[in-house]
């Protein structure tokens, strides 16, 4: 790729960045959210068993 400038190629490089970040902070929310409910669930479903006995 060429660029003339290094203002088009940093405006270039932020363009892309705004346009992966979304994507990067889907999958990253994605996974802790579900890592935590899937802890939350365990341990809730730890606790119901102990309530029981």
């Amino acid at each position: 790729m060429m660029v003339t400038n290094d203002g088009q190629c940093v405006s270039f490089q932020i363009s892309s960045l705004l346009l992966y970040l979304p994507q990067l902070f889907a999958i990253f929310f994605r996974n802790t959210y579900f890592g935590i409910f899937q802890l939350d669930v365990r341990e809730y479903s730890k606790k119901k068993k102990e309530m029981k006995i």
